[in-house]
Order: C-alpha cells, then structure tokens, then sequence
C-alpha cells in the first residue's frame, strides 16, 4: 500500500476464457503442472462466482460471461453478439435502392451429417481452421449477388494480411439485413451452434442458403479439400440484434488487451481502451509474451483497472482437444503468470484476478453452466504465509465462499481505494450515449 492508502501498481484482471470445467472429475486446472498459479493460489483468496448468471448451458455465451466481469452487468443487459461484432466489422458496400443493414447476426460455417431430409442432420462441428475460414470468407465476398437482401460484413483482423491467403485475414462474419428475420427463418433459440442440433432449428432465409450452398461446394472443388464421408456445409446465423450505442471516449484508466472480437466490442461499451497487438492473435499459438508486455506497460502508464482476456482455453474446449487445452495452460503459467508473480513483489502490479467467463468443456466441445474459480492475489498477500496443498481447481472452489461477480469486481478493483476513483458506466448512460 502507498502512504494514501491506495495499492500500488493497479488492478488486472485475467478473464482465461472457458478455462473452467466440470468439477466432475479430473480437469485441466487439476492434471496441469502449474508451478507460478499452485503459488499464488497458496497466497491469495479463492471464490467461487457465476458470470452466466445462473442460466442453463444452452444460454451460455462469452458476451454474457465477459461482459458481467467487464461491469455491464448480466443477462438482458448485455447486447447481442451480432450487434455487438457490427461495432468492429466494415461497412456494408453501397448498393442502389437498397436498405442499410439494422439488424446482424453471426454467420457461422458449420458441418451437418447428411439426412434424407433437412431436419434429420445434426450438426456435427463448427471450429475450423481459422486460416481456411478467411479464405473462404474474403472468396465469397467477391461474389455477392448484386440483387440480394442481406449484406455480409467481414470483422477482418487488426494487422497486414497473411500470407498466401487473399485480402485481410477475417476473424468473424456478421451477416445484416434491414430488419429481424422474424418468420423468414430466424434461428428458434439465437444462441451459438451446439454439437447435436438439427439443421432445422438455424435456418436462414433461403437465398442465403442457396447462395452459400453453391459458393462453398464451388470453393471446395476449385481448393481441392477434402470432403468428410456423410457431411456437408451449412450457414448457421445466430445472436441477432441491433447495433448497440458504445461509451465515447473511454476511460484513460482502463485498459483492455484482448484479440478476440467480442471482447473488443464489449470493452468498447464498457470504456476501456483497446491497446493494439501485432502478433498475438485468439488461439492456442497466440503470443502471450506480446499480450502481457502490453497490460505491464499500460499499468505503468498509470493505468488503474486493466483486462487482459486470453481466449486459447475456449478455442482447445471446441475443438475437443484436451491435450491441446492443457498444454497451452502449462505455456501460460510460464509465460504469463510467472512473470506477474514478480510484478506482485515489485509493486508494478497491485492485485491481481484470475477466472473464467464461463465452462467449456474438452470432452463434448460445448459451453456448461455452472460456477467458476475465481482466485485474487494481492501484494500483501504473497508475504503472508501460504496454505499448503492449495490449488486453484474447480473441486477445491467448490468449497470455496461464493461471492456475486459485482463484489468481485469491487474487491479486485476497488480494494484499498474510494470506489469514486475508478468511474462505473450507470446502465442508462451506457444505452444511451451516442458513438462520436
């Protein structure tokens, strides 16, 4: 603490995005070898919280999990994802007589089992190579139909293109159109494709389909991919909603590092300032080193609340990898977390937070409901003595005190200081002020 009371260093908070499971069982926080967090668990405060809010696990959503812990609140509150990635995505072209978009989804390639019919295929994957979804992305933009009644809106990467892959590389797709789609084939539950679902319940409407039917399998002969025995593509269109209002200008002491597209929007809404990264990206090869040089030098610069949100757990879970999941863990204690510990002792860290948004599991491939670790170190803390054997894991949090995600926050960012220092966005001020 300095002499006004205030701890030194500023807040961070790590959002390890779907890094949570199931305490049923071994998990990835269990059979990781984690030397840096075993000893700041032994040091700090575990939690358990619930950022989703309570809701059941096909209502799971990263805007609902990330948006609560970034102080927008939970639920309803928060946008939806279409809306949200149409605050980063490019602007629709210019078409004659033809209505700008109001309304946005997400557009997801996905694979179906083939059935006789079109409710009878289930929805086998949707995680693909990020580098082929790009590809095939900035290829299907070239060939809109000049008549259409939808717009696609490419979220493209902040950085030079990538190599070998034409145009910029484009992390999402949000799909527009004048108005809901109400009966035209609006998705019946709006949330993220789940493993195991019909292909009936994401229909879009159907000059959608038939475009993109003919313009994927065209992409695939002219690429030479393989096809999967059984299966075929479809477009799922999810989270739709409007384009929300964001916060303008942001806080100067709020940081946000973060690659992933929604959390970029939600910081936006939220206040935060969205330092820019060059290498890392949201996988599991995501340059960590690069991530944490940017959250240590915006708390040098005086940052008060910083967040830096790592998405490579969330992506592993989806792919069913949980090898792939724990490995990127074990990299991420040594990269991220080891050197925090040294900036704890220092005094260039105050305090510090590590939790999830949500569970993902790696065995099934999907988002779960249910409560978080949630683990808080401070400076103080790592001089007291340590409690031997414990461990940030989900069955050990299951003992653990279960506090409401906005007496978290305010123990992570507030602890040791008046609550008037770091400035909250009131729900009415957020909705409605206007983007300059």
């Amino acid at each position: 603490m300095s002499a006004s009371g205030r701890t030194s260093g500023g807040a961070l908070l790590i959002v390890a995005d779907g890094l949570a499971e199931s305490p049923e069982g071994e998990t990835t926080l269990s059979r990781s070898r984690t030397p840096a967090l075993d000893r700041l668990a032994r040091h700090g405060d575990l939690f358990r919280l619930d950022p989703q809010g309570g809701v059941r696990a096909e209502e799971v959503t990263s805007e609902r999990g990330v948006g609560a812990l970034l102080g927008l609140g939970a639920g309803g509150d928060t946008p939806s994802r279409g809306g949200l990635l149409s605050l980063l995505s490019d602007p629709p072209p210019i078409r004659e007589n033809a209505s700008l978009p109001s309304w946005f989804y997400v557009a997801t390639p996905v694979r179906y089992r083939r059935g006789k019919t079109m409710e009878e295929g289930l929805l086998c994957s949707y995680v693909n190579d990020p580098e082929w979804e790009s590809a095939l992305w900035n290829d299907l933009l070239e060939r809109l139909p000049s008549g259409r009644d939808f717009d696609l809106l490419p979220v493209p990467e902040l950085r030079p293109p990538v190599e070998g892959v034409a145009g910029r590389r484009i992390l999402r797709m949000v799909a527009g159109f004048p108005s809901a789609l109400g009966k035209t084939g609006v998705p019946s539950s709006g949330f993220a494709p789940r493993t195991g679902r019909l292909r009936s319940e994401a229909l879009a409407p159907e000059a959608l389909i038939e475009w993109f039917d003919r313009e994927i399998d065209r992409f695939e002969k002219e690429k030479g991919l393989p096809r999967t025995e059984g299966e075929e593509w479809g477009l799922w269109l999810w989270g739709g909603g409007g384009r929300p209002a964001v916060h303008s200008p942001a806080f100067p002491d709020r940081a946000l590092v973060a690659q992933a597209p929604l959390v970029r929007a939600l910081g936006r809404l939220a206040g935060y300032v969205d330092l820019p990264l060059s290498r890392a990206t949201g996988e599991t090869d995501t340059d960590l080193r690069e991530k944490l040089s940017q959250v240590m030098a915006a708390l040098a610069s005086g940052a008060r609340r910083a967040v830096l949100h790592v998405e490579g757990f969330d992506m592993a879970s989806h792919r069913k990898d949980p090898v792939g999941k724990r490995l990127f863990l074990e990299r991420f204690d040594r990269e991220v977390l080891e050197p925090l510990l040294g900036s704890l002792l220092s005094g260039a860290l105050g305090t510090l937070g590590i939790t999830s948004d949500h569970r993902s599991s790696p065995r099934n491939g999907n988002h779960e409901a249910g409560t978080v670790p949630a683990l808080r170190v401070s400076r103080d803390s790592l001089g007291r003595p340590g409690s031997a054997g414990a461990r940030m894991t989900e069955e050990i949090a299951e003992t653990a005190p279960m506090i409401s995600v906005g007496d978290w926050n305010d123990g992570l960012f507030f602890e040791g200081e008046p609550r008037e220092t770091l400035r909250k966005i009131p729900l009415d001020e957020r909705m409605t002020c206007r983007e300059s």
